[in-house]
């Protein structure tokens, strides 16, 4: 039996409503500085979120345990999924960041919206993408080709807000 009267759901959805619209997972983009033109091929990327490392046990008297917060975490990872036209867009922008100046390393950022219409952007630095073989399949006649790997970052926070609002 529910224990929740109308009056209680409806001040609960009252709260949560308060709270502002949720974000869709779709309204993202990350922009590759030097590397701008391929935005468009990038389905999915990690997005940066402020934490810490873990917790540090603190032993207390009587056997108890308290526990303190590690150093903030800058390190961060996650999938990134690219997806390859015939003009070898991926391949290429590999070669180029593998041969480039700053040898695998890429600076990006990362946008809550688009690049002319955004609500927030984070930067991330000295970011690698190792992306795995890509498969070919000759019964697959209805798929797009799509390049997926790990793509370790360092965030340190630095988050721009945009003219976006809630309700735009």
């Amino acid at each position: 039996m529910s224990v929740n009267s109308g009056k209680y759901l409806e001040a609960t959805y009252d709260s949560v409503r308060a709270l502002g619209e949720k974000i869709v997972a779709s309204d993202g983009m990350i922009v590759i500085k030097g590397h701008e033109e391929i935005r468009l091929l990038i389905k999915q990327f990690p997005w940066p979120v402020a934490t810490i490392y873990g917790e540090i046990p603190v032993p207390t008297p009587l056997g108890a345990e308290l526990v303190q917060p590690q150093q903030r975490k800058i390190v961060q990872s996650g999938q990134m999924t690219m997806l390859e036209t015939t003009g070898g867009h991926v391949q290429r922008f590999m070669e180029k960041v593998i041969g480039g100046p700053k040898w695998g390393y890429f600076d990006a950022t990362v946008y809550e919206g688009t690049v002319d219409n955004f609500r927030s952007f984070h930067e991330i630095r000295e970011c690698i993408w190792i992306p795995e073989n890509m498969d070919r399949d000759w019964e697959n006649r209805a798929q797009i080709v799509q390049v997926s790997g790990t793509m370790h970052f360092h965030y340190f926070g630095k988050r721009v807000v945009g003219a976006v609002t809630d309700g735009s």
